[in-house]
C-alpha cells in the first residue's frame, strides 16, 4: 500500500532536560523507547562519519505499537524511532522534533493491508480497499 519513513522524535521538554543528540554517539544519554515484536531489532541504524552504525537500545520502555511509543514520547519519557504517520501532526505541532534526521539512513517501513486470501474476495472488503487505499498512499507521501 505504501511506505512509511521512521524518524527519531523527542518532546521539546525531553530535549530540553537531556539535550538535543548532535550524533548517534549521543544516544547513550537518552531514554530509547523500544519496541518488543519479533520482528523489531532492538538497534537504531544511523550513519556516523558516512558509515553505519547501530546503536543498542536502552530505554525503560519496550511495546508493541507505535501508538504507545509516540504517547511516551510525547510524555517527555524518551525518544521514539516510530514511522512518520505516527509522528507527522505532533511534529507539525511543536509537540515532538525530530532529532539525528541527517544521521538516519533511509529507514522505512512497509504499510500492507492484510485480508484473509480467498477465491472471491468479499464486496465489503474490496469497497474498504477501494476506499481506504489511495487516502492511505497520498497520507504517506513524504512532506
Amino acid at each position: 500500500m505504501g511506505v512509511a519513513r521512521r524518524k527519531i522524535v523527542g518532546s521539546p521538554d525531553h530535549l530540553a532536560r537531556r539535550g538535543v543528540p548532535k550524533s548517534p554517539a549521543d544516544l547513550r544519554h537518552h531514554n530509547c523507547l523500544g519496541f518488543n515484536f519479533q520482528r523489531a531489532a532492538p538497534v537504531w541504524p544511523l550513519s556516523e562519519k558516512g558509515r553505519i552504525v547501530e546503536r543498542t537500545l536502552g530505554g525503560s520502555l519496550m511495546a508493541n505499537n507505535g501508538e504507545t511509543v509516540g504517547r511516551m514520547a510525547l510524555a517527555g519519557v524518551g525518544l521514539g524511532r516510530l514511522g512518520d504517520y505516527h509522528v507527522r501532526e505532533y511534529i507539525e505541532r511543536g509537540q515532538l522534533v525530530e532529532v539525528l534526521a541527517d544521521s538516519a539512513i533511509a529507514d522505512s517501513e512497509d504499510v500492507h493491508a492484510v485480508y484473509p486470501r480467498a477465491l472471491h474476495m468479499p464486496r465489503r472488503v474490496r469497497v474498504f480497499l477501494d476506499f481506504v487505499v489511495p487516502r492511505l498512499r497520498r497520507y504517506l507521501r513524504p512532506r
